[in-house]
């Protein structure tokens, strides 16, 4: 029987790790990395980083005390972001962390 499923911690996603390389900064281990998932949400130039940061915050393990940070940056890329893409993404995301806020 192998290990029961766990949810990826932000700072272990290779993408996130490679994005903030070519910026010359470090990704913070664990549920810290939450904050630049959410900077990259928010502010990243690309519009295919922005969707793969909406991406990661409905993937990756979210505790309690970044709930409210994460579904903050994914509803203003919902109402605010000009791709579309990244809109349904962020929309997506973000109905599943209310559910999980909810429950």
């Amino acid at each position: 029987v192998g290990q029961p499923w766990q949810p990826l911690e932000a700072g272990d996603l290779l993408w996130l790790i490679a994005w903030a390389a070519q910026r010359q900064r470090a990704v913070p281990a664990g549920s810290a990395a939450i904050a630049v998932l959410c900077e990259v949400v928010l502010s990243a130039q690309n519009p295919d980083d922005r969707l793969a940061a909406a991406t990661s915050l409905a993937r990756v393990a979210l505790p309690e005390i970044v709930l409210g940070e994460a579904a903050a940056a994914l509803q203003a890329a919902v109402h605010k972001d000009e791709n579309e893409r990244v809109r349904a993404t962020a929309f997506a995301a973000l109905t599943l962390l209310q559910r999980r806020m909810v429950a």
